[in-house]
């Protein structure tokens, strides 16, 4: 059974081929469709009671990222000022 598979495959490999990479270029047309979000919010239905209250969250307090530029701001202008010392006076 394997010999004939073996040899059907040798006899036909012109087709097998042409036939890979159709199938290849038929699933890669679909590349183009594709796509990637980091949006959370597509995997909840607007009325999702979870989701209500987290928008309720960064209404009421800001937003996440909001917290992180601004603690990267604090730590930048706090470590920009170094303290002058006078070793000469």
């Amino acid at each position: 059974m394997l010999l004939r598979y073996t040899n059907w495959l040798i006899r036909q490999h012109k087709w097998i081929v042409i036939a890979t990479l159709l199938i290849i270029i038929t699933l890669a047309s679909g590349i183009k469709n594709l796509s990637s979000t980091n949006d959370f919010r597509v995997y909840f239905s607007k009325d999702n009671p979870q989701l209500v209250a987290f928008e309720t969250l960064e209404r009421d307090y800001g937003k996440q990222d909001s917290l992180f530029f601004l603690s990267n701001l604090i730590i930048k202008i706090s470590s920009a000022k170094k303290p002058y010392h006078s070793f000469m006076s």
